[in-house]
């Protein structure tokens, strides 16, 4: 929305142009280099207008880092996450197919997670996961989710006991690292 600011006693009217959402990947004191544009003003139609180029401030920024001693399940993520396993369904016949979702909810750096890595038995044929996002990035940050959806078939039959699924973040509510 544009607005009317004062500069120096000169009234220009003003707009957001851009906004980007940061994520830092380590800590310490970063330097975001000036955003430059070029663009077109008081053109109508009888002037083709003048070319000026407009540069920002640079901008630093000081990232601390996340605490010692992370879980040995932590992979980077940071957020109020929240997470959902589901299975359609936990009995089949040998060569049907089971899908598996792993649904990570919340706010935080959704786009920077990348699909846990599972084991199953060697019984079992997998695939790699199908992403299905529903990420919003707004000034405040980035919210949604992110949901991998794995095709398994299991060859044989039997029971078959899987392994748990362990996911690590850092928890910006609390301040601490989680373990669900």
């Amino acid at each position: 929305d544009p607005q009317l600011k004062n500069v120096n006693g000169l009234q220009y009217r003003t707009a957001v142009i851009k906004k980007q959402v940061l994520f830092p990947q380590r800590p310490g004191k970063l330097k975001l280099a000036p955003f430059t544009m070029e663009c077109v003003v008081n053109r109508s139609f009888f002037n083709r207008g003048t070319a000026v180029e407009v540069r920002s401030n640079a901008a630093e920024l000081t990232v601390t880092a996340l605490p010692p001693n992370a879980p040995a399940a932590f992979n980077g993520a940071v957020g109020e996450l929240d997470l959902v396993v589901k299975a359609d369904r936990t009995e089949v016949k040998a060569n049907e197919a089971i899908e598996l979702s792993i649904t990570y909810t919340g706010r935080g750096n959704l786009k920077l997670m990348e699909a846990p890595a599972l084991r199953f038995p060697s019984d079992f044929d997998t695939y790699d996961p199908k992403v299905n996002d529903r990420i919003t990035v707004s000034g405040s940050g980035m919210s949604g989710q992110r949901s991998y959806q794995y095709l398994i078939i299991p060859r044989h039959e039997g029971e078959f006991a899987l392994d748990p699924f362990v996911f690590s973040f850092f928890d910006t509510r609390t301040g601490a690292y989680r373990t669900v």
